[in-house]
């Protein structure tokens, strides 16, 4: 039992290659195999599931003549090996029997093998013991080794034209005895079933393209009426926009009518003007923003500004009072200097405090800076706006003095770095000095870099220092360095400078 399981498993196996290309269909239980390299389907026993289990065949079988328009002609190698077919009805166009095609079917009694067969391998009868009436009506097949093998005896039935043939052919001489038949009412009675199947295959194919026509009527008709729909509520989605649309226009315009920005103008977000009550404008073209004061024509742009978040249709609309700058990061007002001609410092800063200022609602935690620039060219600051106060640039450095003078006792705009390392000043004021004008390059209270103290010389109670000024890359490591002095410190106190 072991070896005939090992054997089947090996003969599926041998037939991988061939499933790898297959086109398998089962009717009525029987598995037809058709390949492209072919012409006509042949009946075969391979599982639906491609596994190694070759369970067999049952009942009374009926192999048809025509697969999808193509006759079948071959019964393959072990196609019913080992099964327990009672009877089977072979189709005309049959031509070969392959090896053990029937090999093991002791339920079989009698068989038909129809007039065009001209092949029948070896062993497919083999083990068929209860075989007694074979009807072979083709002019004597060629048979391979042991076709009948084990079947201990049978009754040949065949042509009267050809029953020499069959006395003549050894491998027939096992059939107990031979009679002679007529083939005319056979082939008639063939030929009828064979038309009657092709018929039928014909009329079911007429069927199927019926029904596919009507499908695809069923579907075109569905998608058109898809379409139609889809057309219908775009259409209606495109009428009500514009509707609200125009809704929304007229409103604005009835708005913007009793506004004190009525003299305004809005297309959308990033392209409106917006006139105020005493003349100013502020106009935005894209992602640029303008600022234009009519008393004396200055041109503010900012840049970095976050027009989105302006509001203008808003305060257009008279429903918001002034726009908000709402900057994505610090935003800079940059003035043309080819707008403002021999305007001098002050004049830009009265402009900014008393006409930009109260033009916007301003963020809270955001510093705005203004400077002098033309194009993506920025100079010298001005000033700078946060939390509701706008301070000059001198204001700014005021700020930053008054401390410096309360913690210091001096103000560092009106001494030099020569006259702040003096003999007699106290050596920690000096390096808190340094360390301050290090950290604050916006004062311009010096030429700019940065300074260093160096200890060179170690004598105890008395120290001696370089002082450096050079440019700072990295970490307190100073490059293009110039010394300027050294000086001895004792006891806390510079006591003697000496210049280079």
């Amino acid at each position: 039992m072991v070896m005939k399981k090992n054997f089947v498993i090996m003969c599926f196996v041998s037939l991988l290659p061939l499933l790898a290309n297959a086109q398998f269909e089962t009717i009525n239980d029987v598995r037809y195999y058709y390949s492209k390299s072919k012409s006509a389907y042949e009946v075969v026993k391979i599982p639906s599931n491609q596994s190694p289990d070759f369970s067999g065949y049952s009942g009374d079988i009926t192999v048809l003549n025509y697969i999808n328009g193509k006759k079948v002609t071959t019964i393959d190698k072990r196609a019913f090996y080992w099964s327990d077919i009672t009877s089977i009805k072979l189709p005309l166009s049959l031509t070969t029997i392959g090896e053990e095609a029937f090999a093991g079917n002791r339920e079989i009694t009698s068989i038909e093998i129809p007039q065009n067969v001209e092949y029948i391998h070896k062993e497919a009868f083999r083990y068929c013991e209860n075989l007694k009436d074979i009807y072979c009506y083709a002019k004597c097949p060629i048979l391979g080794k042991d076709v009948f093998g084990k079947v201990k005896g049978f009754t040949l039935h065949v042509p009267e034209d050809y029953i020499s043939y069959y006395k003549n052919a050894d491998q027939w001489k096992k059939a107990k005895k031979i009679i002679a038949i007529t083939i005319e009412s056979r082939a008639i009675e063939a030929e009828k079933e064979e038309r009657i199947e092709l018929e039928k295959l014909q009329k079911e194919e007429e069927q199927k393209k019926a029904e596919e026509a009507k499908r695809a009527a069923e579907e075109a008709r569905l998608r058109a009426e898809a379409e139609a729909k889809q057309k219908a509520e775009t259409e209606a989605r495109l009428k009500a926009e514009a509707e609200a649309k125009q809704k929304a226009e007229e409103e604005l315009n009835k708005a913007i009518a009793n506004s004190p920005f009525k003299n305004s103008q809005y297309t959308d977000e990033k392209h409106w003007e917006l006139v105020y009550p005493n003349g100013n404008t502020l106009k935005v073209n894209g992602n640029n923003l303008e600022i234009r004061l009519k008393n004396k024509q200055y041109y503010f742009v900012a840049s970095r500004a976050d027009i989105s978040k302006t509001g203008a249709k808003e305060v257009i609309s008279g429903t918001k009072n002034l726009p908000t700058i709402s900057p994505e990061s610090d935003i800079w007002f940059r003035i043309g200097v080819y707008n403002i001609g021999s305007t001098n410092t002050k004049e830009l800063d009265n402009a900014i405090r008393q006409s930009v200022v109260p033009m916007f609602n301003w963020e809270n935690g955001f510093e705005y800076r203004f400077c002098k620039g033309s194009g993506e060219y920025v100079s010298d600051n001005l000033g700078t706006y946060k939390n509701g106060k706008y301070l000059s640039i001198t204001e700014e450095k005021q700020s930053k003095i008054a401390p410096f003078i309360k913690r210091f006792g001096f103000d560092p705009t009106k001494k030099s770095i020569k006259q702040l390392v003096t003999a007699g000043r106290d050596f920690q004021l000096l390096r808190d000095y340094l360390i301050f004008l290090n950290s604050d390059g916006d004062l311009k209270y010096h030429s700019g870099g940065k300074y260093a103290i160096n200890l060179s010389i170690d004598k105890g109670t008395s120290k001696c220092y370089d002082l450096i000024k050079g440019n700072t890359l990295g970490g307190n490591e100073l490059f293009n360095r110039v010394r300027l002095c050294y000086f001895w410190v004792k006891n806390g106190k510079i006591s003697s400078v000496s210049w280079y």
